[in-house]
């Protein structure tokens, strides 16, 4: 005779092979399975997540799913309506692969995503919407990858260290996951507007007299010399901490000051900055910290100003290809900067505690005539 949860027979988990109840923790397992049930998962799910050893986990897939009816891409397009080529297209853009218009992978939500693309597109036109589709698609994965990381790196590594039961383990993993999906969406609407706030006042300040697609602006490029060398002599776990010091203290320095980091490379940060001379303490205060840090290798970098060429999140033009050719010259420990970047520092409200010495003239690859450039220092 087989006992009975609910509408689930035990005697169906141990024909699936997920609970022996003669086998070692067989109470634990049967909760957590319980648990699972009662979140809404189905043998067939169970399965799948027990094949990779992952069935804990699967409470943050149930997590997910709850109160998020599948919709197919076919209702939410009567539901807009929209039409199925214009949701593909945005669909692609944000980053995901094409969709089957009859299966149910889409959430209620996702009505309104496509109703404000139809909006923004008879606004400022289809292509530059699907441009903007593609940044912010790009900057969410980025999140999600960043919150899965947070997720593997600490509150993994807490539960195996506190010898955490399958149950623990999922319902945590639950827990997390509502958190992340609660709490995320809300911090963000609130973040944005302090950052649309802050893109305002730096498109004000490095606005040209010509064309508002083009900013006159400082960019660097601040690089580790040896990060292959680092990332090979050290376990994964602490060279993949010595890389999120560098960049987080990076990002801390540079909006501090008001500037922007446009990308992250893992050993490599670009940023910009309306002031040379901000730029140039930026650097400096970078290179000390890395300088003093236990495991990261030196710091090398360089800067340049003059008209960049705005794209969507991201900057373009000669300057930015000099500032990063000048960076690959420095020596270690040192930032390289052009004559423009030294004259308009020396000028700069700010500029105070900077010298310059000369580094000589370079030829680089791209450009046809050589630039003096300058080894900037504080006095």
């Amino acid at each position: 005779m087989s006992a009975v949860l609910g509408d689930v027979d035990i005697a169906r988990f141990q024909a699936a092979g997920l609970y022996d109840p003669d086998g070692p923790g067989a109470a634990d397992r049967l909760a957590l399975l319980e648990y699972l049930v009662g979140l809404g998962g189905t043998i067939e799910d169970m399965l799948l997540f027990e094949r990779g050893g992952r069935l804990p986990g699967m409470a943050g897939n149930l997590r997910r799913r709850l109160d998020r009816t599948p919709m197919a891409p076919r209702a939410v397009a009567e539901a807009g309506p929209f039409e199925l080529e214009t949701m593909a297209a945005v669909w692609r853009a944000a980053g995901f692969p094409a969709f089957d218009a009859d299966e149910p992978m889409l959430h209620p939500e996702d009505v309104e995503t496509f109703r404000a693309y139809v909006a923004g597109a008879e606004l400022f036109g289809e292509d530059a919407l699907l441009q903007f589709v593609r940044v912010m698609g790009a900057a969410l994965a980025n999140i999600a990858d960043a919150a899965m990381a947070s997720f593997g790196l600490d509150l993994e590594a807490t539960l195996e260290e506190s010898g955490a039961s399958e149950l623990d383990y999922a319902r945590t993993t639950a827990h997390a996951t509502g958190v992340l999906l609660d709490g995320v969406p809300r911090a963000m609407t609130a973040l944005f507007v302090h950052h649309v706030e802050a893109a305002v006042q730096r498109f004000t300040m490095s606005r040209t007299e010509t064309s508002a697609e083009v900013a006159q602006i400082a960019v660097g490029f601040l690089d580790l010399e040896g990060s292959t060398t680092l990332m090979q002599s050290l376990p994964a776990r602490e060279a993949g901490i010595a890389i999120s010091d560098f960049e987080s203290r990076a990002c801390a320095l540079v909006s501090a000051r008001g500037g922007r980091v446009v990308k992250t490379l893992g050993d490599e940060v670009m940023f910009v900055m309306t002031d040379e001379a901000v730029a140039c303490k930026i650097a400096l205060d970078l290179r000390d910290y890395v300088g003093e840090h236990d495991v990261l290798p030196a710091l090398r970098g360089a800067l340049a100003t003059g008209e960049l060429v705005r794209g969507y999140g991201d900057y373009y033009g000669p300057v930015v290809t000099l500032a990063a050719r000048a960076a690959k010259r420095a020596a270690p420990g040192t930032v390289l900067v052009t004559a423009a970047v030294r004259d308009l520092a020396d000028t700069s409200v700010n500029g105070a505690g900077l010298h310059f010495t000369s580094a000589g003239d370079h030829t680089l690859r791209g450009f046809d005539d050589a630039f003096e450039l300058f080894t900037v220092e504080r006095t």
